[in-house]
Order: structure tokens, then C-alpha cells, then sequence
């Protein structure tokens, strides 16, 4: 036996169960939605017990409620899309847009709380292929869209090309690359349309580098001490100072631009004049990576700041001086930690009093209502124009 009977309208069940002489213990209830409730008999395969009003679930429920539920979704379901998802998200779709609903995408999304690429993908994805497909895992593992076949061939292709411009010092840029691949037939663009060029550029991967305004003068300055030292009648040796790494785990499938193993792939070297220092290591240390906190890099990128390069210059100017090599022009990059100046410099983070004193010390006017960047425009003038990194005060100190 089955009964159907409205939320607001269930005080009538006892009413009936009497007339048809049940007792309660063989009533059981289900809700089949907010308005109506099914009450069936257990030998009709109803649900037992019978559902009182203290577990009737309620109509309604508060903000406070509600955010917490929101929250426990989130955690528990995935961010990638399983195809079932997909199907609800276009059963939606399919609704919203039958009852005429002008913002469709915006309702999916109060309801389920997905993203608006995602419910705009699904209806997309149906309306070009009449089929809705499972969302890929945002991973590394797949291949990926390109215009150029990923083949043996091709790589073989490609790399005895790079080695042949090698072999004869040529340098070689994704234009050259592209321009290969047009000659075989293996990627289809117009080279007279600009356009398409800059289309298969993209895909080839290239990047574009201008001398800005900045360093254009200081390159020109640094090109005109080097010929003066030349052109000296006692040219002061030049060393070129840079600090290069190699991981513990090295693979080709890393950070290398060849593989190391391949004999026909290593970069020829042309033959150069002059005395070179390069008998051996002049200065080597060992990172062990992570130990300053979680958010540091294990590499040599996060452990090589000024307090480390500062220990490994020193052990440089050790090496040099074993080498004769004195009065020397040592010629270094613009990294942030050659160029740390010594501590107790006055710098833009001090307090307003630091300040002052810091004035007051270094002899530099100024008025007590001066706020911080009048303070500081005038000490940061100072310490370009007077003070040196410290590297460079240990430089001088042995000589060079």
C-alpha cells in the first residue's frame, strides 16, 4: 500500500493510517521531493521505521549552513571534470535553454559551482561533435597539438641540420629552423605573407631581444675601457668572471641544450689566442639544496645569494694569486649579489631617525621636516656616487 502525501499536509498520515486499520510499525516514509513524501508498507516494500517529524529533514536552511556544505563539495570532488560531470553540466544546458533562460552559463554555475570555462566547454564541445568526452588531466604526459610531426625522423632531421651549421660555426635561430622545416614539407606556411610567418614562428618557439636604452651607454663604456686597456703599453690581464653549475643527476632529458653522451653532438670549439687559465677548477662548491626552509629552490638558483659568493670570489683571488696573476681587470655580470654593498650602507628600508643620523654621519645637509624620500633621495645619491660593492673593495684589497 502507497500513500502520497505534501511536507505541509503530513499531520492527515494518521487520519488515513487508522481508516485502513495499519499500525504504525509497519509504515515507512521516503521524501521524493521538498513537497511530497511517499509513506509505504513494509509488506508492500515500503521503509522502516516510519519517519517522525524529528528526523523529517528541514525545507530550508541558513547561510551559516549552507557555506560549510558549499566548503565539504569543494574538498571532496575533483577539480578535472569526469565525463559524468560533463553530462549533468549539459542536462543543464539542455534545460536552462529549453525554458528559454537568458543566462544559462550563469545559472549552471550558481548550482554547481563549476567554472565558467568549463560549463561554456561542455556546450561547445556537444555543439560542434554531438558528444561530450572526459576533461584531460592540466599534466605533462600527453602529446600535445602541434603542427609538426613528433617523429624519429623529424628529430633526426632537425639535429643533423643543427650539427651541420655547427661544424661550420654558423649560428643558428628559430628563423633558420623554420625556413628547414618549410624546404621539406613539414610545416606549410607562406613565406612572402607576414602574417603566416609570424604564425609558424610562435609554433617553432623564438624570442626577441632588444639593447635597451639602459644598457646601450654602459655597453658602449665597457667597449671603450676594454680598447683602452689594449691599446695600453702594459694591457692589465682580463678575467672573465661567471658561476656556472651542474646538477648531481644529470640527464639530457633535464636542462641540457644536447646530449652530453652523443660524441657527433659536441659543440666544436674554435681555436683562440692568448693564455687561458683553465688548467682545472679554480673554485668549486657543493650545495646541499632546501635547508633554509620549504620555499627555498634545492638547486643553485636558491642557495647562491652574496653571503656564498662572497666565500667562493675569495677562494677565486686565492686561485689567481697561485696562478701570477696580479693587477688584474675582472670583468663580472649584473647579478643582483655582485653588486651587494657593505653592511651598514644606509638603504630605502631604514626608519626616519636611521635616517637622520645616517645624514648627520655622512655629512649631508638636510631639515628636520624632510620626510623619508627627500631623506632618501639624498642618501641614495651619496651611495652611488661614493660607495662601492663589496666585492669590488675586495678586488682592490688583493690587488686587482
Amino acid at each position: 500500500m502507497t500513500i502520497l502525501i505534501r511536507w505541509d499536509e503530513r499531520q492527515a498520515f494518521d487520519a488515513v493510517a487508522q481508516w485502513f486499520d495499519v499500525p504504525d510499525s509497519e509504515w515507512g516514509a521516503r521524501a521524493v521531493s521538498s513537497n511530497f513524501l511517499i509513506y509505504e508498507t513494509v509488506r508492500a516494500g515500503g521503509f522502516n521505521p516510519r519517519l517522525t517529524h524529528a528526523s523529517m529533514p528541514p525545507r530550508t536552511i541558513s547561510e551559516k549552513d549552507f557555506d560549510p556544505i558549499v566548503q565539504f563539495i569543494d574538498n571532496q570532488r575533483g577539480t578535472v571534470l569526469t565525463r559524468e560531470e560533463r553530462l549533468d553540466i549539459l542536462r543543464l544546458h539542455a534545460y536552462f535553454r529549453f525554458k528559454g533562460e537568458a543566462y544559462a552559463n550563469e545559472s549552471i554555475i550558481s548550482l554547481l559551482g563549476r567554472g565558467m570555462v568549463a560549463v561554456k566547454q561542455v556546450w561547445t564541445e556537444y555543439t560542434n561533435s554531438t558528444t561530450v568526452t572526459e576533461a584531460k588531466v592540466a599534466a605533462n604526459y600527453d602529446s600535445h597539438a602541434t603542427r609538426i610531426e613528433d617523429t624519429r625522423y623529424d628529430q633526426q632531421l632537425i639535429r643533423d641540420f643543427v650539427r651541420e651549421r655547427l661544424l661550420q660555426r654558423q649560428r643558428t635561430v628559430a628563423h633558420d629552423v623554420m625556413m628547414f622545416l618549410h624546404a621539406h614539407n613539414l610545416v606549410d606556411f607562406d613565406p612572402a605573407n607576414k602574417k603566416s610567418m609570424s604564425s609558424c614562428l610562435r609554433i617553432v618557439g623564438f624570442a626577441i631581444y632588444l639593447l635597451s636604452e639602459k644598457n646601450s651607454p654602459m655597453r658602449a663604456e665597457y667597449t671603450q675601457s676594454m680598447m683602452a686597456n689594449l691599446n695600453s703599453l702594459e694591457p692589465r690581464p682580463v678575467v672573465y668572471l661567471d658561476e656556472s653549475y651542474i646538477h648531481q643527476h644529470y640527464a639530457r632529458d633535464e636542462l641540457s641544450l644536447y646530449d652530453p653522451n652523443d660524441e657527433q653532438d659536441l659543440q666544436v670549439k674554435a681555436m683562440a689566442e692568448g693564455s687561458r687559465h683553465d688548467e682545472g677548477i679554480l673554485a668549486v662548491d657543493i650545495f646541499e639544496g632546501g635547508s633554509r626552509g620549504q620555499k627555498e629552490t634545492k638547486d643553485y638558483h636558491g642557495m647562491f645569494d652574496h653571503q656564498y659568493f662572497a666565500i667562493w670570489f675569495s677562494a677565486l683571488l686565492d686561485q689567481l694569486d697561485a696562478f701570477g696573476v696580479y693587477n688584474s681587470l675582472i670583468v663580472l655580470d649584473n647579478a643582483k649579489y655582485h653588486k651587494t654593498l657593505p653592511p651598514g650602507t644606509p638603504h630605502s628600508g631604514m626608519l626616519k631617525a636611521e635616517m637622520q643620523s645616517a645624514c648627520l654621519s655622512i655629512g649631508i645637509p638636510f631639515d628636520h621636516s624632510d620626510l623619508k624620500p627627500a631623506l632618501w633621495a639624498k642618501l641614495m645619491h651619496h651611495v652611488q656616487t661614493n660607495v662601492e660593492p663589496e666585492i669590488f673593495l675586495m678586488a682592490k684589497a688583493r690587488g686587482h
